[in-house]
């Protein structure tokens, strides 16, 4: 409902482009996204309890395949409806058409779960040391690589904006290095020693006392 008031801001006082931009990136566009983690999170649990051992593992795989070619058709539906334009609002343009956007983002997490439910193979690629650590550093990158890419990739180095497999090459050389650049040192320190502070100041907290026991209740009580 609200990706579909974002196409109509047109009606609403003249208000549209970048008004239009702007509302799509608001916390109601996010809420489906939201409500898939959510969803996925608990069917986890729920299947683990239900289907114990190697037959909800195949089942997943055979999921995991169908997942990966609706995904695969969104991507490219995504990219092409923002082919003709450069720059930062290139993704956001696509994520304003709520058919296209929910396609998307559900096939996307159907297969995220049909990974983490499928056998260890499947599993392999994502859960080992090395990912482990940068998914400590993910919230860092999150918040620093489109501010990398609009600053250092854009207005300072004027990388080209032409879709080639060569600038892809180029932007990711620019851009990750200096995003897991600046979100090891966020990590190190800020979020490490602030976690830490929290978890010593929560052990160093007095425990409540618990309610007093109402008058008689020890005298009624059974030896």
């Amino acid at each position: 409902t609200w990706k579909e008031a974002v196409l109509h801001l047109h009606l609403l006082e003249g208000l549209e482009g970048t008004a239009q931009l702007l509302a799509t990136q608001q916390l109601p566009g996010w809420a489906f996204s939201f409500g898939l983690g959510m969803t996925a999170a608990w069917l986890y649990v729920r299947l683990h309890r239900r289907h114990p051992g190697d037959e909800l593992a195949r089942k997943a795989a055979v999921v995991a395949c169908g997942a990966l070619v609706a995904y695969a058709i969104c991507a490219y539906l995504f990219g092409r409806e923002s082919a003709d334009l450069t720059g930062a609002v290139a993704g956001i343009n696509a994520r304003q058409d709520p058919l296209l956007l929910l396609p998307y983002s559900a096939s996307r997490a159907v297969l995220m779960a049909s990974i983490a439910l499928g056998p260890f193979w499947m599993q392999r690629p994502f859960a080992n040391h090395p990912l482990r650590r940068i998914a400590e550093l993910s919230y860092g990158i999150y918040l620093i690589h489109f501010v990398v890419a609009i600053y250092v990739g854009g207005l300072l180095l004027g990388l080209p904006t032409n879709g080639s497999a060569f600038s892809v090459v180029l932007w990711s050389a620019v851009v990750l290095p200096v995003s897991l650049a600046y979100a090891y040192l966020s990590f190190r320190l800020v979020e490490r020693p602030a976690r830490q502070w929290v978890r010593r100041r929560s052990r160093a907290r007095p425990s409540v006392p618990s309610a007093p026991e109402p008058a008689g209740a020890k005298a009624g009580a059974p030896p």
